[in-house]
């Protein structure tokens, strides 16, 4: 760098020797050397600029160093990489995503967020039966067992939950950790079955009765609705009536029983203008009566 300047300092007196020179005129020279001057003003300004830019790049390389040592020493210590952490910061979307290492490591963390509630008033728990998500529950379920007497805010526990949208799985698992859940019933009287039998989950269904039998069938509702009333209001809605065919299949007695307002599921059949349910109920009927004349 010195001997760059040098050069070019010795280029320009040279330079301005020969225009004094050519030219002859005193008010040039005395121009040419002020400019002299001025860039050599410059030019110390910009060895400090270099200057200075030198010590904060080394203070940056210090800076930077210093952190990757501290980072690796955390590494060391932690028993997961710091990565993993950051993808999910709220429980309820490790849960969404059913990322059951991710719900072990925030609840590693932070306990408490096992009893920890979203919008919809449901737990990590909850939201994982309703989603089916088995890994997850058992992540949870291993960090605190008392989570299946967990409840929404109208006490459907973690069995309704599963039950309702079909998972199969996740049925299954609750029933092997506490059979007692299948008979639980929510703020309504509604019981796992019911909300089976109102999706049309035939699987979760047979999962159920194989469980609890024909007591199960048999239970009702605070407005004394069975299984089988759910599953005709059920099929109207989404056009599935195998629930029906099978809860009948099992128990036809159904057919005749009453709700608070002295309906049977034949007349919601009828409410909801079902022709499909009521020829199902029909030939059942008729099975029937050719059963007791026989």
């Amino acid at each position: 760098m010195a001997a760059h300047k040098t050069f070019l300092l010795v280029a320009l007196c040279i330079l301005v020797e020969l225009l004094v020179t050519a030219n002859g005129a005193h008010e040039q020279r005395t121009s040419a050397e002020l400019s002299l001057v001025q860039l050599q003003e410059q030019l110390d300004r910009y060895q400090e600029a270099i200057d200075a830019f030198n010590r904060t790049t080394a203070a940056a390389n210090n800076l930077a160093l210093l952190a990757h040592n501290v980072l690796h020493h955390a590494q060391q210590i932690l028993p997961q990489p710091l990565t993993h952490l950051s993808e999910y910061s709220d429980i309820f979307d490790a849960v969404l995503h059913g990322d059951d290492a991710a719900v072990n490591q925030l609840l590693e963390g932070d306990p408490t967020l096992i009893d920890k509630r979203d919008f919809y008033g449901r737990t990590p728990f909850l939201d994982a039966a309703e989603k089916g998500h088995v890994g997850v529950m058992k992540a949870i379920h291993e960090s605190k067992s008392d989570v299946l007497q967990q409840t929404t805010d109208d006490k459907k526990n973690a069995l309704h939950l599963a039950a309702y949208d079909g998972h199969v799985a996740a049925v299954d698992q609750l029933l092997e950790w506490n059979p007692k859940l299948i008979d639980a019933a929510d703020k309504y009287d509604n019981t796992p079955l019911m909300g089976a039998a109102f999706g049309g989950h035939v699987e979760v269904m047979e999962v159920l009765y194989a469980k609890g039998g024909e007591e199960l069938l048999k239970q009702t509702n605070n407005d004394n609705w069975t299984a089988l009333h759910w599953a005709v209001w059920g099929a109207a809605r989404h056009g599935n009536s195998a629930a029906v065919s099978q809860l009948l299949k099992w128990y036809p007695e159904l057919l005749d029983i009453e709700d608070n307002d002295g309906k049977t599921p034949w007349d919601l059949a009828e409410r909801y203008n079902e022709a499909e349910i009521g020829g199902i109920m029909a030939n059942i009927n008729k099975c029937q009566e050719i059963q007791f004349v026989g």
